[in-house]
């Protein structure tokens, strides 16, 4: 049964801007791609032998804010495919980065050479233990006292393994189930480096809030001095403002008769007749708070 589709004319135009934008997708990879090994192969001319000079790869992190491991597999990516043509094949035929990146081949271990040996008869010695010779014919065979044969035949071993333990790890020439244990091991060790690093954080946490705490504590303790002192001068005050309000409502604080008294005690025609009462009389009038208040100018 034929069907006719009335709009297949908007169907053939959005087609075609499906194959435009995989088009313009393709040549923006191949472009990027490219542009990739152009980076590296600039990195090559800046190599001093197989190395770039100390300092160069650090810069060239920090100008463009990539990672090392990325600067070094656009290098190896240049080095991998030398020539326009080689290059052109890769990313026809890889055709991302990412498969880029797995083609090239993995970078040389660097292992330490071993120092130069300060006693070359040193490896006759340790040769001819390894042969089954005594440590009598070691010495006569070398020239060596019998008795130095045994120490330098340890000492190599020492030097021999420390070399071993001291060559960086391949990874990719473990075994898997050796790979497998070396991972576990690792995931292991870094969860307990997180837990100490949680551990420190939380006491460093503790510490922090009691000194927050103590800080606290001292500036309340500060305010309330303050206020105690605030409020015991207020009250002076207050009680002060009372006993002015009391003086000036008297119409008198003391009688003629104690007027008298503390008169005739202060003249001096009658100090000879002055008795031990009449003084303490005007010495309790006279010592009246409300007489202070209203006699005494405060400075």
């Amino acid at each position: 049964m034929n069907m006719d589709i009335d709009n297949i004319d908007e169907f053939i135009v959005i087609d075609k801007r499906i194959d435009a934008a995989e088009e313009q997708e393709a040549d923006s990879r191949r472009e990027h791609l490219h542009e990739r090994w152009n980076f590296g192969g600039l990195m090559l001319a800046q190599r001093k032998g197989k190395q770039l000079p100390k300092g160069v790869m650090a810069k060239l992190v920090e100008a463009t804010g990539k990672s090392e491991t990325e600067l070094s597999f656009r290098a190896r990516f240049a080095e991998r495919y030398p020539t326009e043509d080689e290059v052109c094949t890769a990313i026809q035929t890889l055709g991302s980065w990412r498969q880029i990146k797995k083609s090239l081949p993995k970078p040389a271990v660097d292992r330490p050479k071993p120092a130069p040996k300060q006693h070359p008869q040193h490896d006759t010695v340790v040769e001819l233990h390894d042969q089954g010779a005594t440590r009598q014919e070691i010495a006569e065979a070398t020239g060596i006292n019998p008795r130095s044969v045994d120490r330098i035949v340890r000492e190599e071993r020492i030097e021999e393994t420390a070399l071993a333990e001291a060559a960086p790890v391949d990874w990719n020439t473990i075994p898997g189930n050796q790979r497998a244990k070396l991972d576990r091991a690792k995931v292991a060790i870094r969860k307990q480096l997180e837990k100490e690093f949680r551990t420190r954080l939380l006491a460093e946490g503790d510490q922090y809030r009691a000194q927050c705490d103590e800080s606290v504590k001292a500036y309340k303790a500060e305010l309330d001095r303050q206020a105690t002192a605030m409020n015991a001068i207020r009250d002076e005050e207050r009680r002060v403002y009372k006993l002015g309000i009391g003086v000036a409502r008297a119409r008198g604080l003391i009688t003629p008769d104690e007027y008298n008294v503390i008169r005739s005690c202060l003249h001096p025609d009658s100090r000879a007749s002055v008795t031990d009462e009449k003084l303490a009389t005007a010495f309790r009038v006279f010592n009246d708070p409300r007489i202070r208040a209203l006699l005494v100018k405060e400075i």
